[in-house]
């Protein structure tokens, strides 16, 4: 090659190589979802339902055109801290459908919706939606009980925006959540909320 050619030759394979190691930089910050942090007040104001609950089944499904998944959580309510009129009849089982999960070999995640063990406990922040209920404000919305007794989120996935003082980004895969609450605690917040 002559001189010219082979710079134009090592610029496009420095520009190739930027760019793949662009690409693999960028993958690996897409594995998370951007949500408006929202503590448990606001959680609460915007909630139909806030239950203390354990997770007795879990079922994942297709939907109508087999191009997402959905699991459907069956939860066992022991406390409703919150039961607005819109959340419908008080029944002692519930459903919550969440985005994402394995069926037939194949498996879907949805980065930030939340996650559950079935036999756990814990406390979901809730919405109707016709004979379901969805999960308020993706992760930030399940408190998982620990042995301890403690209310903790697990906000893996989840990139929390702050707005109050302009939007900045507050964490990225489970930063800037609440922290561990005892459940009296978790509790009164919750009303507060509720009565807003």
């Amino acid at each position: 090659m002559t001189g010219m050619a082979a710079q134009l030759h090592d610029g496009a394979v420095r520009t190739r190589r930027l760019v793949a190691c662009s690409l693999l930089v960028f993958s690996a910050r897409a594995a998370a979802s951007i949500a408006v942090a929202l503590p448990v007040e606001d959680l609460a104001s915007r909630a139909d339902a806030v239950v203390v609950g354990r997770i007795v089944a879990q079922e994942a499904r297709w939907n109508d055109t087999h191009r997402r998944i959905f699991t459907r959580v069956s939860v066992a309510i022991d406390a409703r801290w919150l039961w607005r009129p819109a959340a419908g009849p008080g029944d002692e089982t519930i459903v919550v459908v969440r985005p994402g999960g394995e069926r037939g070999g194949f498996g879907q995640e949805v980065f930030g919706e939340p996650t559950f063990t079935t036999g756990e406990r814990a406390v979901l922040f809730l919405v109707r939606r016709g004979a379901i209920f969805r999960v308020v404000g993706m992760a930030q919305g399940v408190f998982h009980l620990d042995a301890g007794g403690r209310a903790v989120q697990d906000l893996s996935g989840l990139a929390l925006v702050r707005s109050q003082a302009g939007t900045r980004i507050v964490g990225a895969h489970g930063a800037g959540g609440e922290p561990p609450l005892r459940l009296p605690d978790l509790e009164r917040r919750v009303a507060r909320g509720a009565a807003r």
